[in-house]
């Protein structure tokens, strides 16, 4: 790896239901920010006024610019792909796959599984797409190889597993998510229980970080999932 910026094209596939709820608050200004966003945070240029005092991690950069892709659709919009679907039809939707991050927004959870060349792309809830709450971030974080920070389940399903370690060496052990709504204020004190609340693979309302370790699994999974992706960022 020579550190080189990753640049990777990004379709949106906007998936209504017959009432046009979705397309309708999914404006291409929310895209665009959405993107905005992306790029601070994968290369470590976003906000970090939120991280704690006492964080002792070290702030890991990705070095990935996202752009959308030269894909005009009826609509003309760059890089946006609108249509009426179910839940289901978000299943058919990959295009160039293993060159473009596809993400799908609609009516559904948000939820992408781990990194693998048979994981064509990315869903989101079309509530979480330019609004600032790093939903996206997060799941292109599982996209892209990282486990959350305490491991592999979710929040309500922890018990479930008995490997409670996301398998990155530099961040410490933490028991369960920090905040599952997402809204509660930044903790005051940081202990087993929250030590990682400002990583983007918590939940939190003050998500701001990849560690080091984190963005070099990024940055490997890349090459070994998706090369092309890699290979094409030479210029």
């Amino acid at each position: 790896d020579d550190d080189r910026t990753i640049k990777i094209p990004v379709i949106f596939h906007i998936i209504s239901s017959g009432d046009q709820q979705v397309n309708d608050k999914v404006t291409y200004e929310l895209i665009l920010k959405e993107i905005e966003d992306l790029n601070k945070n994968y290369s470590a240029s976003n906000d970090m006024s939120k991280l704690h005092e006492d964080n002792k991690v070290p702030i890991g950069n990705p070095n990935i610019q996202f752009y959308l892709a030269d894909v005009i659709d009826n609509n003309k919009e760059k890089g946006v792909i609108r249509s009426i679907g179910s839940k289901k039809h978000r299943n058919h939707h990959a295009i160039n796959s293993m060159e473009t991050l596809n993400i799908c927004v609609g009516n559904f959870g948000s939820v992408t599984q781990m990194s693998s060349p048979n994981n064509h792309k990315v869903h989101i809830n079309y509530n979480n797409i330019g609004k600032g709450g790093n939903t996206v971030t997060h799941e292109l974080g599982h996209y892209f190889g990282l486990w959350h920070v305490w491991g592999k389940s979710n929040c309500k399903k922890i018990k479930l597993f008995s490997d409670k370690d996301d398998n990155i060496s530099d961040t410490p052990m933490q028991k369960n998510c920090t905040d599952l709504s997402r809204k509660k204020a930044c903790p005051k004190e940081l202990n087993k229980k929250n030590i990682n609340c400002n990583n983007f693979m918590d939940y939190s309302s003050c998500r701001v970080m990849f560690s080091k370790e984190q963005a070099k699994k990024i940055r490997n999974s890349i090459r070994r999932d998706r090369p092309k992706m890699y290979d094409n960022s030479i210029n």
